[in-house]
């Protein structure tokens, strides 16, 4: 790998997308073939052993306790998450497994192949890729069997396609059933689980005609190999609860290590070393949580960093076409927060006027919404099944917890298709009682999800009243509206939007995306000596806090007020606090914009930082000025200095600071 390629990554709450330049148009990377998001979340298998992504995702609805998402949310803050989590099966004992997997999980699951672990022995037959390309033709199949299809060939480096070879079943056993293809390609694939047919073979099926005669095969000895169906497949690692391990983890660590994940994709996936990238953060993130993202990508292995505010890479990704003198409102909802900022653009200038939000509200919500509606309208009311407490629903924790994992899923597919289509359905495997399951059908329309959600689409519009009037704004003052988010795509959203501001919202981008693709033209016009991108905007970007000091009783005193233009440099000048003072400790304090607090502790004071000077020689304290130097740059890092000098300026001795958020 010797080119390299230069990365914008919108690392989200819930969900993260990366994108890059090419000839002067963003291309947003499948990670994860055809998906061009990630889901922000990390699963440990054991401490040292995790696996990412969509697979993560699903593991965590059955086991919790093992899994780390909303790690942004825990950015800057100096608690860390406590994982007790008993591991799986040892990596040793999964390696001796083979898998071999059937065409119907591949229709089933289309991206099964996410779930897999290093080191696992996975067979896709050659039987079944041709199966696939034949359901390509059925219009009920279509569509998965083409992303299958595309998986596959996307992870030919891990799994091994293996040709079949019918004259190893018993010549007379399957003579008497019809030679339709169904049973041709089924004996196929049987014949590749006979080619390894040891005890820790296992073919992977959902088809009962295949189990049948797997069945007799065994029964007969000539079958040492099992079989399990997609759910087992899915959830194939079992507790070993002789085997337990605890870690703790801060939101900079789960950061750092899901970075490290996505570098080492964009290299597997370009061919290209990756060391240097742009990183959105949110609007209202503070100097501590963009230093501590700005960290997280330098320990995940890139070389270089650069941060950007989302709302920014958002409006530079639709705002290089658009026209001077613009108001741009950015609605930004997330699968985890919910941001709305107003940017003024006059030409290539972009400057923020104020941002708004909500850092727990998101998509996540409505698919909670949804899964609480078929909780009580269908489990509770119709079959007397609970689910709000476990030791209610009278089922095992593991029961209850694959009722949880299943519902889930139906619901999150749920709010997805309703997108889509006026109305949809989704049958759901349920225990009903202890070790009794039963399909449950969930049909829900859009009016109806409209109605489900409606609270959560009012508190975001909410927002966008607080912003207009704190900005003795008019909505006809907002000349363009751009819609970012996943969330942002739900119908009754979008509508509510349109209909605010009387026009419609810009979407003919992918909103999920779209600070990826932002993030990217910055990344490409820093690092590409060979950009064409001839439009290069220019940010204005304004402090969003006060930054102070407190030299004695902690009592506050404002040096850089908030509203500054970046970048910014001021001074002051403080004193000794006594003779023959030995040691000076000067703690660095962010306050909250509009807060008149002068006194720590208190709620909008945060402690960033402190400078400590020691060995200061014997003096008056009238004899030396301290000056406290705060300097903060476009990217919104902050640089303190605190220099001991006497009174003709000549230096006694220095100190400066890491800024970092700390008890006091």
């Amino acid at each position: 790998m010797e080119d390299e390629i230069y990365v914008g990554i919108d690392l989200g709450t819930s969900n993260s997308a990366v994108a890059y330049c090419e000839n002067g148009r963003t291309i947003v990377m499948p990670l994860a073939l055809r998906k061009k998001i990630i889901p922000s979340v990390i699963f440990f298998e054991d401490a040292d052993k995790y696996i990412y992504g969509s697979a993560a995702l699903k593991k965590g609805k059955m086991y919790p306790q093992s899994v780390f998402q909303h790690f942004k949310r825990m950015i800057g803050k100096q608690e860390k998450k406590k994982f007790e989590f008993s591991n799986v099966v040892p990596t040793e004992e999964i390696k001796k497994i083979t898998y071999i997997l059937d065409t119907n999980v591949f229709i089933d699951e289309c991206y099964i192949l996410d779930d897999v672990c290093v080191g696992e022995n996975i067979i896709v037959p050659r039987t079944v890729i041709e199966e696939l390309g034949e359901r390509e033709n059925d219009e009920n199949t279509a569509s998965s069997a083409e992303r299958a299809k595309d998986e596959i060939n996307g992870h030919l480096e891990q799994i091994i396609v293996e040709d079949s070879d019918v004259s190893l079943l018993p010549k007379d056993m399957f003579k008497n059933e019809d030679a339709s293809n169904n049973n041709i390609n089924d004996n196929k694939i049987i014949s590749v689980a006979l080619k390894y047919n040891t005890p820790e073979t296992i073919l992977v099926t959902s088809d009962k005609k295949i189990r049948q005669k797997v069945d007799i095969l065994n029964k007969d000895g000539i079958a040492n190999f099992s079989t399990m169906n997609l759910k087992e497949f899915s959830f194939r690692s079992q507790v070993n609860t002789d085997n337990v391990s605890n870690i703790e983890l801060s939101g900079k660590e789960g950061a750092v290590l899901f970075l490290k994940n996505i570098k080492s994709m964009v290299e597997a996936k370009s061919g290209k070393k990756a060391n240097k990238a742009v990183i959105t953060v949110p609007q209202q993130f503070s100097i501590v949580q963009d230093s501590e993202i700005k960290d997280a990508g330098l320990e995940a292995g890139f070389e270089e960093i650069e941060l950007r505010k989302e709302p920014i890479a958002a409006a530079v990704a639709y705002g290089l076409d658009l026209d001077s003198d613009k108001n741009i409102l950015i609605y930004d909802f997330g699968g985890g927060t919910f941001d709305v900022s107003i940017i003024h653009q006059n030409g290539e200038s972009f400057d923020v006027i104020d941002s708004d939000g909500n850092a727990n509200l998101g998509g996540e919500d409505f698919t909670q919404e949804l899964v609480e509606g078929f909780c009580y309208e269908i489990l509770d009311e119709k079959h007397g099944i609970s689910m709000f407490d476990e030791t209610e629903s009278g089922l095992s924790h593991a029961e209850f917890m694959e009722n949880k994992m299943n519902i889930w899923v139906a619901c999150e597919a749920i709010k997805c298709e309703l997108s889509e289509q006026s109305e949809t359905e989704k049958t759901v495997e349920i225990y009903v009682e202890p070790g009794k399951m039963k399909e449950i059908t969930f049909s829900i329309s859009r009016k109806g999800f409209d109605e489900l959600v409606g609270r959560l689409k009012d508190e975001s519009r909410r927002t966008l009243d607080n912003i207009i009037a704190r900005n003795g704004l008019k909505r006809t003052d907002i000349d363009v509206v751009i819609m970012a988010g996943g969330t942002s795509t739900i119908p009754c959203v979008r509508q509510m939007v349109d209909e605010y501001f009387g026009k419609p919202s810009y979407s003919d981008r992918d909103p999920a995306t779209l600070i990826a693709e932002g993030a990217a033209i910055f990344a490409d016009i820093k690092w590409n000596e060979d950009s064409t991108i001839t439009k290069k905007p220019v940010i204005y970007e304004k402090t969003m806090s006060d930054f102070g000091v407190a030299l004695k009783e902690h009592k506050f005193d404002c040096i850089i007020p908030a509203d500054e233009d970046l970048p910014i440099r001021k001074s002051k000048i403080y004193y000794l606090s006594e003779d023959n003072q030995e040691r000076l400790e000067v703690k660095l304090f962010n306050r909250h914009k509009g807060s008149n607090a002068t006194r720590y502790p208190h709620n909008s004071l945060d402690c960033i930082g402190t400078v400590k000077i020691s060995h200061l020689p014997p003096m008056l304290a009238s004899e030396a000025d301290v000056e406290v130097t705060f300097e903060i740059t476009k990217e919104y890092t902050l640089n303190v200095s605190v220099v001991v000098m006497d009174k003709n300026g000549n230096e006694i001795n220095r100190g400066a600071s890491k800024i970092k958020k700390e008890g006091v």
